[in-house]
């Protein structure tokens, strides 16, 4: 993986903090609904996922930096988290160093603990567009359900529609 400049590395910067304001995100899922449809919000930042849960959207995708009362929020407006979460031998597969791998496992953990606690409908979705050799993506998913009560994780797994 090539190394980030200072340039690159503001550039992503300024992309993750660009996100709708609850009144756009409103008026979407307004439009959405007219047509008979739900809206699914991929939010990489607290406040792109407070604004999405706030606008009412069905689902929040990734949701890695949500905070206890944006998951209280998403939870009172019934929005779906889909977590998209993966292990640490998962992230290697990504160019992710070891160091890197394990700050994101730990976040996804720490949000998923914190989800669960909260009482938030929670689905698996998965980012994995690639193989990882001996693994299915149902496999690498069944490494987070141990730090769910059994009940429960076995709810993520059911087909359902938004």
């Amino acid at each position: 993986m090539k190394p980030r400049t200072p340039t690159r590395v503001l550039l992503l910067l300024m992309l993750l903090s660009l996100c709708y304001s609850v009144e756009d995100i409103r008026f979407i899922v307004e439009e959405a609904r007219a047509a008979g449809l739900k809206v699914a919000a991929h939010c990489l930042t607290e406040r792109g996922a407070r604004n999405a849960a706030e606008g009412g959207v069905a689902s929040i995708e990734h949701g890695l930096r949500m905070s206890d009362e944006t998951l209280a929020v998403a939870k009172r407006n019934g929005v779906v988290l889909v977590g998209t979460d993966f292990p640490e031998k998962t992230a290697g597969y990504l160019g992710a160093g070891p160091e890197v791998a394990r700050v994101f496992h730990t976040l996804f953990l720490d949000r998923l603990k914190r989800a669960y606690k909260v009482g938030v409908t929670m689905a698996y979705g998965t980012d994995a567009f690639f193989m990882v050799p001996g693994e299915t993506r149902g496999a690498l998913a069944l490494q987070y359900l141990i730090h769910m009560p059994p009940l429960r994780s076995f709810g993520l797994f059911r087909t359902s529609r938004l």
